[in-house]
């Protein structure tokens, strides 16, 4: 893997997430396939979470995957990211 300024961010959000495997996983997959990106987990806090989501477009991230604790809590976030792109 090759990370440059064209690499492209994705990311498993939780909290715990540092045990996951998703990274070796994903990294993996973009390696295979010539895919210029890395995958990270991102362990954050409940209060990091509607910036989190705001820097999926401010960075041009492929995006992320979210997991326990915050599947729920993240939908008016994503409301509000889908009403400011239509």
């Amino acid at each position: 893997m090759q990370i440059d300024g064209y690499t492209r961010l994705a990311a498993v959000v939780a909290n715990p997430i540092k045990h996951s495997i998703s990274p070796f996983i994903h990294n993996l997959a973009f390696e295979k396939t010539q895919v210029n990106g890395v995958y990270l987990a991102w362990e954050i806090p409940e209060s990091d979470l509607a910036e989190t989501v705001e820097n999926i477009r401010r960075y041009d991230m492929f995006g992320i995957n979210l997991s326990m604790p915050y599947k729920q809590k993240v939908i008016p976030f994503w409301m509000s990211l889908v009403l400011q792109h239509n």
